[in-house]
């Protein structure tokens, strides 16, 4: 009887272990608005003895993941960048480090963070309702708080670093102009810059980047600054060295509407930064901005407007399904792309099941199957007393 006791012991051990696999690594510390835009990390740490390869896992926030594979040392941290940063320039084994682009759609103020196994199964996850310039989430004394980042290093949450830096650069400053008539859609346009109490010696970097109402950046800028090629590239990174010396320079950045948003008009936002080439962000400028129509959408309306009402109609029906199936798009867990965007609000799909809700939806098949393995046993039992 012992060794039956000893053999449904086991089956109940292994009918629930397999919601521990990969139970030793979680989310440590994340960086979710750090003072350059697009430089954000995550880092991951490893509670169990033994070292660790994450294959093929998913780290994702609300609106878009990506895939990475990473090791991890026993007891030991592992960093994931977003690729604007070098794993080179932090404390790390390069194989416990690696640069993605936009770690999810990029973290905002408020926002969640999911770590996923390779299965996907919810590994990890912390969400949070503020963050502070410059500051990390670490999860510290069993609580999470924000900090000063120490990032591939353990948490360091104590009274004299849980507050905001002093701010040393409110010196510069950057203000951004333009014509209200040249933002068009489909044309190029020039916002002049402005900035102000440069240092001299230094070289100072530019980004300047316009946004709709979702935060997508939809503007390109021109990446050489003054030179004849034709090097558009996305309005995320900054054009380099475009002041150097001290005191007030001005200077234009040459914009346009990506080709994705060729549809967009209306309100939008306009963000403008200065920083020290390479290093921290100096000052920054946000105001309203208008997009203007293109002129080929605006013969295009003309067109349509002169159409039969029949035909007005059939391109209706036309557009609202178009509508109706993009709002539906499901993300796909593991695709690590970009631009893929995860189940709308309204879309009731299931995206993923943490471990408790995994424990919960196959608690009652385990538990079956040990009554009948048990009866077996008992009948088995009887059989041969009989």
């Amino acid at each position: 009887m012992i060794k039956k006791a000893a053999i449904a012991t086991l089956f109940l051990i292994f009918c629930f272990s397999i919601s521990l696999v990969s139970a030793g690594v979680v989310i440590n510390e994340v960086m979710p608005k750090p003072t350059s835009t697009y430089e954000e990390w995550v880092e991951l740490y490893n509670n169990d003895s033994s070292n660790v390869t994450l294959l093929n896992w998913v780290i994702g926030d609300t609106a878009d993941n990506d895939t990475f594979s990473i090791n991890i040392s026993a007891h030991g941290f592992a960093l994931i960048l977003d690729d604007n940063l070098n794993c080179s320039s932090f404390n790390i084994a390069n194989e416990s480090c690696v640069e993605i682009p936009n770690i999810g759609n990029s973290l905002s103020d408020t926002d969640a963070l999911y770590l996923y196994n390779n299965t996907p199964v919810l590994i990890s996850n912390f969400s949070w309702a503020t963050a502070q310039t410059n500051l990390s989430w670490q999860f510290y004394n069993n609580s999470w708080l924000n900090c000063t980042p120490t990032p591939g290093t353990v948490n360091n949450c104590t009274s004299s670093t849980s507050n905001p830096p002093a701010n040393t650069t409110d010196d510069i400053t950057i203000e951004l102009e333009w014509n209200e008539d040249d933002i068009v859609n489909g044309e190029e346009f020039e916002i002049t810059v402005n900035v102000e109490n440069l240092e001299s010696g230094e070289d100072y970097d530019i980004i300047v980047q316009i946004l709709n109402e979702d935060d997508d950046i939809i503007s390109e800028t021109y990446g050489d600054h003054g030179e004849d090629e034709d090097n558009w590239e996305t309005s995320k990174n900054y054009v380099l060295e475009v002041f150097s010396g001290g005191g007030d320079k001005d200077d234009d950045i040459k914009l346009r509407i990506d080709s994705d948003y060729s549809d967009f008009e209306g309100d939008a936002t306009i963000i403008g930064k200065v920083r020290e080439t390479g290093g921290s962000v100096k000052d920054e400028f946000e105001d309203d901005i208008e997009v203007l129509e293109s002129e080929d959408n605006s013969d295009s309306d003309s067109d349509s407007s002169s159409s039969s009402s029949s035909s007005t109609s059939s391109r209706t029906s036309s557009t609202s399904s178009n509508r109706t199936s993009a709002s539906s798009d499901i993300i796909t867990l593991g695709a690590g792309t970009a631009n893929s965007k995860k189940t709308s609000q309204n879309n009731n799909s299931t995206i993923y099941k943490s471990k408790n809700e995994y424990i919960k939806e196959y608690a009652p098949y385990a538990f079956g199957g040990l009554c009948i393995f048990l009866i077996a046993l008992l009948l088995l039992d009887r059989t041969k007393g009989i």
